[in-house]
């Protein structure tokens, strides 16, 4: 065996036995400051904690075990499963140099008032129902994602703007069709799933923190009446009865 072999092995038996008889506080004390884990016990390579907290807001008890082929691609990475009343995730996740967080074979569901206390933002439109996302993978650098594949699955849908539930829809990452993508931004491509107004649309997620919808939305044959004036907001419909729109902001 080549000496390069032996070493390899020696470093990744150090790095196991470093792992089980770490504190769990070693990991602990190197969370963000809005995330905490109350009640975490166990160790580096498998634990768990009474709650995942972010921004104040309690996900639900979580438990992670240590991924040592992980170091392979110059990352710690872990199972992690969270199962909240509301919120579950369970997937791998990696953290890597420069602020890059990896999330693979990850799957999410949660209601939407959930997601959106705990991301912090203020800028998202005020929105009712659940979200179910099954993501292949999804890398994150400080924390705005860079490439993504997957889906993103709304249901019961509810506007504050909207006088009606407008259904389910679901976003598939990467985007379909030719449209190029801005240099450093992902995007996905939107459609409706059950709902009353038949949607097309693309999101973009730009490396500035912006994204856009652009798409267009058009009656169904049992379209509610009241839905009527929110589609006249958008101006005359085109040829095939179908209104262009344009949402975007900052995230």
């Amino acid at each position: 065996m080549r000496p390069v072999h032996l070493a390899a092995i020696g470093l990744t038996s150090f790095l196991i036995v470093l792992a089980v008889s770490a504190p769990v506080t070693l990991l602990t004390g190197r969370l963000p400051a809005d995330v905490s884990l109350p009640g975490a016990h166990g160790s580096l390579i498998a634990g768990g904690a009474d709650d995942l907290v972010v921004r104040g807001n309690a996900l639900g008890p979580v438990e992670w075990h240590w991924r040592p082929l992980a170091l392979l691609g110059l990352r710690l990475g872990y199972h992690v499963r969270v199962a909240g009343t509301q919120f579950t995730a369970e997937g791998d996740v990696g953290a890597g140099p420069g602020g890059r967080l990896d999330l693979d074979r990850m799957t999410v569901t949660a209601p939407l008032a959930v997601l959106a206390a705990a991301s912090g933002s203020t800028s998202l439109p005020a929105a009712r129902g659940r979200l179910a996302a099954r993501l292949g993978s999804m890398r994150l650098v400080h924390g705005w994602p860079v490439a993504l594949s997957g889906t993103v699955a709304v249901d019961d849908l509810l506007l504050a703007a909207s006088p009606q539930p407008l259904g389910s829809y679901l976003l598939t990452f990467p985007a379909t069709g030719a449209a190029p993508t801005p240099a450093g931004g992902i995007a996905a491509t939107l459609h409706d799933v059950k709902a009353p107004l038949t949607v097309e649309a693309r999101l973009t997620l730009a490396p500035d923190r912006t994204y856009r919808f652009d798409g267009t939305l058009g009656r169904k044959s049992d379209t509610p009446a009241d839905l009527g004036p929110v589609l006249d907001m958008l101006g005359p419909a085109d040829g095939s009865g179908r209104r262009p729109f344009s949402v975007g902001g900052a995230l």
